[in-house]
């Protein structure tokens, strides 16, 4: 079970009783980590503090209620802004962090085996917050975040003593590539400049420290900001991610796919998750399907995920954080997770106890742990001959993919295949007998009269007109005059003669 992050406000006022509220709902089951992250809201209580930073002032107001309050900052006229005006000054409260996480894991034998994971906004996300709505000033000041992120990794993996995985979180790269759809061939530039930027990121980074990727739809206020039609995007970004963090040196780590979303449980049919085929084999895979709101759904969601990547998931997990769960709901979601990992729900333990560490569940076809019906056989091969094709239909091309239908019409034999290589390329010919013009009206006319010659019945189509004829002035009309082109300038008419 992976856990994301966040925890609602009632269980996480401090290290001790956010990590000890984890261990309590985890069971039976095992963790990939042991995570603390006291703002339930992500990075809103880092937001709030740069108001009463000297570098920035307030544009716009803003309670970051929704996504549609905001709040807007700019920096101070005169100001440059420098990687210690954007730092999160942090470093205390994660030295608190890691102390406690210490101190319960001594306490606790079965924590052996497991790392204390703290959160990382990407930079790119921490611009685009600050600046909201300015997307060229997250552009112009995103070297400074970085160097503060940066800056703050390094500094404090000094002490970690490999006791830490960083969780790299950036909703903003299938935000905006959702965003980059509305412009063609935008969505897979968008991917290539923020996989770049990613790959970027994790090079500048201490080579010994271990990143877990976390992508998110947004989940303010328990909304999100995009409403996926499946993971086609999210395997784009990271096919482009992998081969650039092979360039850097780094190995590809663990990624947190979410297929639910906002209150939404995450999606039951087999289109959603298709685009999963074509997903690079190295990664591995936190399932994000588990939803309070569907626990039971989780499983199935969870078989047609693994069914799709032909892997078995690394671990499952929540679209997102808990923060913006009550209690009881981030309950029912960890309840989620178990069922759909394959051990049923857990067991709570006692203040005095712990989640007791277990052997590997049996295989389970297409699944992570054991349990489940097994997969149905597969259907017995075909026997006999094979099957005839169905008649060709007539008047009809042979069925090739390079070759269009055409229908004959009533009366007319198929049009004859092309000759030259041009003109099999465009297909083949329509029928001559469908250019037919409709005859007009004969009254009036003696009786085997031939028609006149402006009523011929079937006659070649004219052949384009010049551009300047297709506008209706006195200026083109006149110049068609001059140049004796076009229908003005055409006189009686014969069936030999284009209109």
């Amino acid at each position: 079970m992976h856990f994301v992050g966040s925890l609602p406000p009632d269980v996480c006022g401090t290290p001790r009783r956010a990590m000890e509220w984890i261990t309590r709902q985890v069971g039976d089951h095992r963790l990939t980590t042991l995570p603390c992250d006291l703002d339930p809201n992500w990075i809103v209580a880092y937001l709030r503090t740069l108001a009463g930073r000297p570098a920035f002032e307030v544009d716009r107001p803003g309670e970051y209620t929704g996504y549609k309050d905001m709040r807007r900052y700019g920096v101070r006229r005169g100001h440059q802004l420098q990687p210690a005006d954007v730092a999160m000054d942090r470093e205390d409260a994660l030295r608190e962090m890691l102390e406690e996480f210490r101190a319960l894991r001594a306490e606790r034998p079965e924590l052996a085996d497991v790392r204390l994971q703290l959160s990382l906004p990407n930079p790119l996300d921490l611009a685009i917050f600050v600046f909201e709505g300015r997307p060229w000033l997250s552009l112009r000041y995103l070297s400074v975040f970085t160097q503060a992120i940066v800056d703050e990794v390094t500094a404090f993996h000094a002490v970690t003593d490999q006791d830490v995985v960083w969780q790299l979180e950036t909703p903003s790269v299938l935000v905006g590539m959702d965003m980059a759809k509305r412009l063609p061939g935008g969505r897979s530039f968008a991917a290539r400049l923020l996989a770049r930027q990613v790959a970027g990121l994790l090079g500048r980074l201490p080579a010994d420290a271990d990143v877990i990727l976390h992508l998110c739809y947004g989940n303010l206020a328990n909304t999100e900001l995009v409403a996926p039609r499946d993971l086609g995007p999210a395997v784009t970004y990271l096919n482009l991610l992998a081969p650039a963090l092979r360039r850097a040196g780094r190995p590809l780590p663990p990624v947190h796919l979410p297929a639910a979303y906002g209150a939404h449980p995450s999606p039951r049919t087999e289109e959603f998750y298709r685009p999963l085929r074509r997903l690079d084999p190295e990664w591995r895979i936190i399932a994000g399907i588990a939803a309070a709101t569907d626990p039971e759904g989780s499983a199935e969601s969870l078989r047609l995920l693994e069914a799709a990547a032909g892997r078995e998931a690394y671990a499952v997990a929540t679209a997102c954080g808990l923060g913006r769960h009550t209690v009881e709901q981030a309950e029912k979601a960890v309840e989620a997770m178990a069922v759909a990992g394959g051990g049923g729900p857990p067991r709570h333990q006692s203040r005095g106890g712990g989640a007791r560490a277990r052997a590997p569940p049996g295989p389970r076809p297409g699944g992570v742990g054991g349990g489940g019906a097994p997969a149905p056989p597969p259907p017995p091969p075909r026997s006999g001959p094979a099957p005839r094709p169905a008649p060709r239909r007539p008047g009809t091309a042979p069925s090739r993919p390079d070759r269009r239908r055409f229908r004959a019409a009533p009366g007319c034999s198929p049009a004859p295949a092309p000759a030259d290589r041009r003109a099999r390329r465009r297909g083949p010919r329509r029928c001559p007998r469908r250019r037919r013009r409709p005859a007009r009206a004969t009254a009036g006319r003696p009786a085997g009269a031939a028609p006149s010659a402006g009523r011929s019945r079937c006659r070649p189509s004219a052949p384009p007109r010049p551009r300047w004829c297709r506008r209706r002035t006195r200026w083109s009309r006149r110049r068609c005059r001059r140049r004796g082109t076009g229908a003005s300038a055409a006189g009686p008419t014969d069936p030999s003669s284009p209109r």
